[in-house]
C-alpha cells in the first residue's frame, strides 16, 4: 500500500533588518492548518532588555510558543525580530509576553 506524503508548502520572505536585507525560508509544520500568508516577520521592541541574559531569556522564551520559526533580539536596538505563523500566535500574544517578562510596557503598541 502506498503511503501519503505530505509536502510542507515553502514561502521566501525577505525583510529589511537595520539597512541589511535578509531572507528567510518558511515551512509550517506539516499537517498544521497554517497557510504561507499567515507567516510573517513581526517586529515588536523590548525597551526593558539592558544585558545579553535579558536578550537570551527573550528569545528562549518565544522560541517555545506555538508557529515560532525564528527569534532574533537585538540588545542596541531593544528590538525583537520573529518569524511567526500568526494563525499559531498571533503578534498581540508575542507582545503580552514581551511585558509578561517585564521588558516593556502594556502601553507600548505593535509596530
Amino acid at each position: 500500500m502506498a503511503k501519503e506524503i505530505k509536502m510542507r508548502k515553502s514561502t521566501f520572505q525577505s525583510f529589511v533588518v537595520g539597512g541589511m536585507l535578509l531572507s528567510a525560508l518558511a515551512f509550517p509544520a506539516c499537517g498544521s492548518e497554517a497557510s504561507a500568508d499567515t507567516v510573517v516577520e513581526v517586529h515588536l521592541t523590548a525597551p526593558g532588555m539592558h544585558c545579553d541574559g535579558c536578550t537570551a531569556t527573550v528569545e528562549e522564551t518565544i522560541a517555545k510558543m506555538a508557529g515560532v520559526d525564528s527569534v532574533r533580539a537585538d540588545l542596541a536596538s531593544k528590538d525583537v525580530f520573529v518569524l511567526v505563523d500568526t494563525a499559531l500566535t498571533p503578534a498581540a500574544e508575542l507582545h503580552n509576553l514581551i511585558v509578561k517578562l517585564g521588558f516593556a510596557a502594556p502601553s507600548d503598541e505593535l509596530e
